[in-house]
């Protein structure tokens, strides 16, 4: 289905399978120890926690994105890092929205603080738990914010 006509049933199911995809790579990645894929996501991390000062959403959502690829690169298995992106960028409207406020972005960078520790640490069930609770948090945005949304306007 498009982007845009994702209905709170589909995205229901998308969050479902990120709820069972994502936390178990999170902790996957914190039992395969990869110290340049934990530097990435430190990076990634930064460039989150800088965009949280007055910049345009676009510039956390970037940073975020890059985030995320590299914690579904720290999962040592391309299918299943492949799969997690299909889902994740099905969403990609609805993160833009609920990334807008920036009680939501801090949310996310100290929920990816905790779990960049975690995985360098190598805390599998710490990493797992984390990103489980943050998927749950971003599961109740997204609703919020496919239910407040306003009828998009046609592009010109």
């Amino acid at each position: 289905r498009p982007m845009a006509t994702l209905s709170p049933a589909d995205l229901e199911e998308i969050l479902e399978i990120r709820l069972l995809l994502e936390p178990y790579i999170a902790a996957r990645a914190a039992s395969r120890p990869d110290a340049a894929g934990i530097a990435r996501l430190r990076q990634a991390l930064e460039r989150e926690q800088a965009a949280l000062a007055p910049r345009p959403v676009r510039e956390f959502a970037i940073a975020n994105h890059d985030f995320r690829v590299a914690l579904f690169g720290l999962a040592g298995n391309h299918r299943l890092a492949e799969t997690a992106s299909r889902y994740d960028s099905q969403i990609q409207f609805l993160r833009r929205l609920t990334l807008s406020g920036r009680a939501n972005r801090e949310a996310v960078v100290a929920s990816h603080g905790r779990l960049v520790d975690a995985i360098a640490a190598g805390q599998a069930d710490r990493a797992e738990n984390e990103m489980r609770q943050l998927l749950v948090h971003a599961r109740q945005s997204a609703l919020d914010g496919l239910k407040n949304r306003r009828p998009a306007r046609p592009k010109e």
